[in-house]
């Protein structure tokens, strides 16, 4: 399921290999090309304590279409509120996050008894 950029997504705590699957759009909503020299895209998560996803693939270059995946060492996290963001590395001089406007809210909850 592909996120709108700023939605708020839920995860159980101790939960491991979730996925969450993002667009990279610049600030016209376009996505932003991840062909030609292929970045290195990865999550940071800062809340309680900072962290970032497992792994982070690109699925579609041409869409700017990303995977996160999370460990079980990821969602281990103390239960709360994270503000995530992607950055993406095409070399020393040029590195973008995304959403370009803000982050998006992580919340790892309670597992039920």
């Amino acid at each position: 399921m592909l996120l709108e950029p700023l939605e708020p997504i839920r995860i159980k705590h101790g939960d491991a290999g979730r996925t969450i699957d993002h667009q990279l759009v610049d600030d016209d909503g376009n996505p932003v090309p991840l062909s030609g020299p292929t970045p290195t895209v990865i999550l940071h998560c800062k809340g309680p304590v900072n962290f970032d996803a497992s792994s982070v693939i690109i699925l579609d270059p041409n869409l700017a279409t990303v995977r996160a995946t999370f460990s079980a060492a990821n969602l281990l996290s103390p239960i709360g509120w994270y503000s995530c963001e992607y950055q993406a590395t095409w070399s020393a001089t040029r590195v973008e996050t995304f959403p370009s406007n803000g982050f998006f809210q992580l919340e790892i909850v309670e597992e039920a008894a």
